[in-house]
């Protein structure tokens, strides 16, 4: 599953990140709606 990382939030900076990181290291590949949207183009 690729997952926009600039298109979601959590609590705050540092719980989006922890949140990032485990998913980039075990279910997700992250990208950016820029990169979403050029995809789709």
């Amino acid at each position: 599953m690729a997952v926009p990382e600039n298109g979601c939030s959590t609590m705050d900076a540092d719980w989006h990140r922890a949140s990032m990181d485990c998913a980039l290291q075990n279910m997700l590949m992250l990208t950016t709606v820029d990169a979403v949207i050029a995809a789709l183009g």
